[in-house]
């Protein structure tokens, strides 16, 4: 069965109520808005990575994949 989720690591540049403006590259001048509706944000708590997760169809309109 195909997922219609992935799981992204990225870098939290700024958030609002309502979105993270994130990047995959840790570069600010690559980072987009994704809404908090559409996401989940895990951190690991032992290296402070987080992961995004998305459904597929908003990583490919973002161009994260």
């Amino acid at each position: 069965m195909k997922s219609d989720l992935v799981d992204l690591k990225v870098m939290i540049h700024s958030e609002t109520p309502k979105a993270y403006f994130v990047s995959d590259t840790g570069d600010r001048n690559d980072a987009k808005w994704i809404p908090k509706s559409q996401c989940e944000i895990f951190e690991d708590p032992n290296t402070y990575e987080i992961t995004l997760t998305i459904p597929v169809w908003l990583a490919e309109e973002k161009g994260f994949i």
